[in-house]
Protein backbone atom coordinates (compact mmCIF):
# COMPACT_ATOMS: atom_id res chain seq x y z
CA UNK A 1 0.00 0.00 0.00
CA UNK A 2 1.22 3.49 -0.84
CA UNK A 3 -0.03 6.92 0.20
CA UNK A 4 -0.01 10.01 -2.02
CA UNK A 5 -1.04 13.60 -1.46
CA UNK A 6 -4.66 14.42 -2.18
CA UNK A 7 -4.69 17.46 -4.51
CA UNK A 8 -8.23 18.38 -3.35
CA UNK A 9 -7.65 18.05 0.40
CA UNK A 10 -4.06 17.85 1.61
CA UNK A 11 -5.20 16.77 5.09
CA UNK A 12 -6.64 13.54 3.67
CA UNK A 13 -4.03 11.50 1.78
CA UNK A 14 -5.11 8.90 -0.77
CA UNK A 15 -4.15 5.25 -0.34
CA UNK A 16 -3.59 2.72 -3.11
CA UNK A 17 -2.96 -1.02 -3.09
CA UNK A 18 -0.35 -1.86 -5.75
CA UNK A 19 -0.06 -5.26 -7.39
CA UNK A 20 3.61 -4.84 -8.27
CA UNK A 21 6.62 -3.05 -6.73
CA UNK A 22 6.29 0.68 -7.54
CA UNK A 23 9.00 2.00 -9.82
CA UNK A 24 11.62 3.98 -7.91
CA UNK A 25 10.80 2.63 -4.45
CA UNK A 26 13.81 1.61 -2.38
CA UNK A 27 12.78 -2.03 -1.93
CA UNK A 28 11.40 -2.64 -5.43
CA UNK A 29 14.56 -4.08 -6.96
CA UNK A 30 15.22 -6.35 -3.98
CA UNK A 31 11.62 -7.55 -3.95
CA UNK A 32 11.67 -8.18 -7.70
CA UNK A 33 14.91 -10.15 -7.49
CA UNK A 34 13.67 -12.23 -4.54
CA UNK A 35 10.43 -13.11 -6.35
CA UNK A 36 12.37 -14.17 -9.44
CA UNK A 37 14.78 -16.24 -7.35
CA UNK A 38 11.82 -17.83 -5.57
CA UNK A 39 10.40 -19.11 -8.85
CA UNK A 40 13.79 -20.57 -9.76
CA UNK A 41 14.11 -22.23 -6.34
CA UNK A 42 10.67 -23.85 -6.69
CA UNK A 43 11.56 -25.12 -10.16
CA UNK A 44 14.87 -26.61 -9.00
CA UNK A 45 13.82 -28.05 -5.64
CA UNK A 46 10.21 -29.15 -6.19
CA UNK A 47 10.18 -29.99 -9.90
CA UNK A 48 13.87 -30.87 -10.37
CA UNK A 49 14.05 -28.52 -13.36
CA UNK A 50 17.64 -27.27 -13.95
CA UNK A 51 16.56 -23.64 -14.26
CA UNK A 52 18.66 -20.52 -13.83
CA UNK A 53 17.45 -16.95 -13.90
CA UNK A 54 18.89 -13.59 -14.82
CA UNK A 55 16.31 -11.13 -13.45
CA UNK A 56 13.06 -12.20 -15.16
CA UNK A 57 14.59 -14.47 -17.83
CA UNK A 58 14.73 -18.22 -17.14
CA UNK A 59 17.00 -20.00 -19.64
CA UNK A 60 16.57 -23.79 -19.56
CA UNK A 61 19.32 -25.79 -21.25
CA UNK A 62 18.38 -29.47 -21.31
CA UNK A 63 18.72 -32.54 -23.56
CA UNK A 64 16.26 -32.47 -26.43
CA UNK A 65 14.62 -35.75 -25.44
CA UNK A 66 13.28 -34.32 -22.16
CA UNK A 67 12.69 -30.74 -23.33
CA UNK A 68 8.95 -31.18 -23.86
CA UNK A 69 8.23 -32.67 -20.43
CA UNK A 70 10.35 -30.01 -18.68
CA UNK A 71 8.57 -27.25 -20.59
CA UNK A 72 5.23 -28.70 -19.45
CA UNK A 73 6.51 -28.86 -15.87
CA UNK A 74 7.76 -25.27 -15.86
CA UNK A 75 4.50 -23.98 -17.32
CA UNK A 76 2.61 -25.93 -14.69
CA UNK A 77 4.73 -24.41 -11.93
CA UNK A 78 4.01 -20.86 -13.15
CA UNK A 79 0.30 -21.66 -13.36
CA UNK A 80 0.27 -22.97 -9.78
CA UNK A 81 2.09 -19.86 -8.54
CA UNK A 82 -0.19 -17.53 -10.50
CA UNK A 83 2.44 -16.10 -12.84
CA UNK A 84 1.87 -15.56 -16.57
CA UNK A 85 4.45 -15.71 -19.34
CA UNK A 86 4.82 -12.67 -21.56
CA UNK A 87 4.26 -13.42 -25.24
CA UNK A 88 7.78 -12.21 -26.05
CA UNK A 89 9.25 -14.60 -23.46
CA UNK A 90 7.06 -17.57 -24.36
CA UNK A 91 9.45 -19.34 -26.71
CA UNK A 92 9.71 -23.02 -27.60
CA UNK A 93 12.97 -24.90 -26.96
CA UNK A 94 15.55 -24.21 -29.65
CA UNK A 95 19.26 -24.47 -30.32
CA UNK A 96 19.30 -20.66 -30.36
CA UNK A 97 17.70 -18.44 -27.72
CA UNK A 98 17.78 -14.90 -26.33
CA UNK A 99 18.11 -13.87 -22.68
CA UNK A 100 18.09 -10.16 -21.74
CA UNK A 101 19.32 -8.97 -25.11
CA UNK A 102 22.03 -11.64 -25.44
CA UNK A 103 21.83 -14.28 -28.16
CA UNK A 104 23.09 -17.82 -27.44
CA UNK A 105 23.73 -20.37 -30.20
CA UNK A 106 24.06 -23.99 -29.03
CA UNK A 107 24.09 -25.79 -32.39
CA UNK A 108 27.88 -26.37 -32.33
CA UNK A 109 27.85 -26.99 -28.58
CA UNK A 110 25.83 -30.15 -29.14
CA UNK A 111 28.85 -31.55 -31.00
CA UNK A 112 31.21 -30.48 -28.23
CA UNK A 113 32.75 -27.74 -30.36
CA UNK A 114 31.78 -24.25 -29.20
CA UNK A 115 29.16 -21.94 -27.75
CA UNK A 116 28.50 -18.68 -29.62
CA UNK A 117 27.39 -15.58 -27.69
CA UNK A 118 26.45 -12.24 -29.23
CA UNK A 119 24.30 -9.15 -28.81
CA UNK A 120 20.91 -9.25 -30.44
CA UNK A 121 20.44 -7.19 -33.58
CA UNK A 122 17.89 -5.06 -31.73
CA UNK A 123 20.43 -4.17 -29.01
CA UNK A 124 23.14 -3.36 -31.57
CA UNK A 125 20.77 -1.21 -33.63
CA UNK A 126 19.50 0.69 -30.58
CA UNK A 127 23.01 1.44 -29.30
CA UNK A 128 24.29 2.48 -32.73
CA UNK A 129 21.37 4.89 -33.14
CA UNK A 130 21.94 6.40 -29.68
CA UNK A 131 25.65 6.95 -30.35
CA UNK A 132 24.89 8.45 -33.77
CA UNK A 133 22.29 10.82 -32.28
CA UNK A 134 24.76 12.04 -29.65
CA UNK A 135 27.38 12.74 -32.31
CA UNK A 136 24.89 14.62 -34.49
CA UNK A 137 23.59 16.65 -31.54
CA UNK A 138 27.15 17.33 -30.29
CA UNK A 139 25.75 17.16 -26.77
CA UNK A 140 25.88 14.74 -23.85
CA UNK A 141 24.63 15.15 -20.26
CA UNK A 142 26.51 13.35 -17.43
CA UNK A 143 23.42 11.29 -16.54
CA UNK A 144 23.10 10.17 -20.16
CA UNK A 145 26.80 9.31 -20.23
CA UNK A 146 26.44 7.14 -17.11
CA UNK A 147 23.57 5.21 -18.68
CA UNK A 148 25.46 4.80 -21.96
CA UNK A 149 28.58 3.50 -20.17
CA UNK A 150 26.60 0.68 -18.58
CA UNK A 151 24.94 -0.31 -21.85
CA UNK A 152 28.16 -0.22 -23.88
CA UNK A 153 30.09 -2.17 -21.26
CA UNK A 154 27.41 -4.86 -21.19
CA UNK A 155 27.34 -5.03 -25.00
CA UNK A 156 31.13 -5.29 -25.29
CA UNK A 157 31.11 -8.31 -22.95
CA UNK A 158 29.15 -10.26 -25.58
CA UNK A 159 31.59 -9.50 -28.41
CA UNK A 160 34.89 -11.11 -29.34
CA UNK A 161 37.81 -9.72 -27.35
CA UNK A 162 35.57 -7.75 -24.97
CA UNK A 163 37.26 -4.57 -26.18
CA UNK A 164 36.47 -0.96 -25.42
CA UNK A 165 37.90 -0.23 -21.98
CA UNK A 166 39.96 2.73 -23.23
CA UNK A 167 37.00 4.07 -25.24
CA UNK A 168 34.83 3.98 -22.12
CA UNK A 169 37.25 6.13 -20.12
CA UNK A 170 36.16 9.51 -21.64
CA UNK A 171 32.51 8.54 -21.14
CA UNK A 172 33.19 7.67 -17.50
CA UNK A 173 34.85 11.05 -16.97
CA UNK A 174 31.81 12.73 -18.51
CA UNK A 175 29.49 10.71 -16.27
CA UNK A 176 31.51 11.77 -13.20
CA UNK A 177 31.24 15.44 -14.16
CA UNK A 178 34.96 15.81 -14.92
CA UNK A 179 34.33 17.07 -18.46
CA UNK A 180 32.40 20.37 -18.11
CA UNK A 181 29.72 21.51 -20.52
CA UNK A 182 27.36 19.51 -22.68
CA UNK A 183 29.32 19.79 -25.94
CA UNK A 184 31.56 16.90 -26.92
CA UNK A 185 35.28 17.26 -26.42
CA UNK A 186 37.66 15.90 -29.05
CA UNK A 187 38.50 12.88 -26.91
CA UNK A 188 34.85 12.15 -26.22
CA UNK A 189 33.91 12.46 -29.89
CA UNK A 190 36.73 10.08 -30.89
CA UNK A 191 35.57 7.55 -28.31
CA UNK A 192 31.98 7.69 -29.56
CA UNK A 193 33.07 7.28 -33.16
CA UNK A 194 35.09 4.21 -32.14
CA UNK A 195 32.00 2.74 -30.49
CA UNK A 196 29.98 3.49 -33.60
CA UNK A 197 32.50 1.46 -35.63
CA UNK A 198 32.84 -1.31 -33.05
CA UNK A 199 29.10 -1.92 -32.71
CA UNK A 200 28.94 -2.35 -36.47
CA UNK A 201 31.93 -4.67 -36.90
CA UNK A 202 32.36 -6.58 -33.60
CA UNK A 203 32.33 -10.36 -33.97
CA UNK A 204 30.40 -12.67 -31.62
CA UNK A 205 32.21 -14.43 -28.78
CA UNK A 206 33.01 -18.05 -29.57
CA UNK A 207 33.68 -20.13 -26.46
CA UNK A 208 35.47 -23.37 -27.28
CA UNK A 209 34.22 -26.32 -25.29
CA UNK A 210 37.02 -28.62 -26.39
CA UNK A 211 40.52 -27.79 -27.63
CA UNK A 212 42.82 -30.55 -28.93
CA UNK A 213 45.91 -28.36 -28.54
CA UNK A 214 48.00 -28.63 -25.36
CA UNK A 215 47.80 -25.64 -22.98
CA UNK A 216 50.43 -22.91 -23.16
CA UNK A 217 51.89 -22.16 -19.74
CA UNK A 218 53.76 -18.86 -19.44
CA UNK A 219 55.75 -18.24 -16.26
CA UNK A 220 57.01 -14.72 -15.54
CA UNK A 221 58.85 -13.09 -12.68
CA UNK A 222 59.72 -9.48 -12.15
CA UNK A 223 61.36 -7.20 -9.62
CA UNK A 224 61.53 -3.47 -9.01
CA UNK A 225 64.45 -2.52 -6.77
CA UNK A 226 66.60 0.46 -5.87
CA UNK A 227 63.67 2.89 -5.55
CA UNK A 228 62.50 1.98 -9.04
CA UNK A 229 65.88 2.35 -10.77
CA UNK A 230 66.39 -1.37 -11.40
CA UNK A 231 63.51 -3.18 -13.09
CA UNK A 232 64.15 -6.75 -14.16
CA UNK A 233 62.06 -9.58 -15.63
CA UNK A 234 62.87 -13.21 -16.23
Amino acid sequence: MIAVENPDDRSKPLYFIVNAPPFGARGSVLGFARAAAGIRACACVLFKIPAVNYLDDYPLVVPGKIAEILETGFRGLLEILGWKLKDAKDQAFSEEFVALGVNFVLSDALRGASLVVSNTEKRRTTLKKRVKDILEEDSLHPAEAASLVGKLQFASAQAFGRCGASALWPLRRKAEGKLPGRRLSGTLESALRWWEWYLETARPRTIRLANPLPPLVLLTDGACEGEGRDVTAG
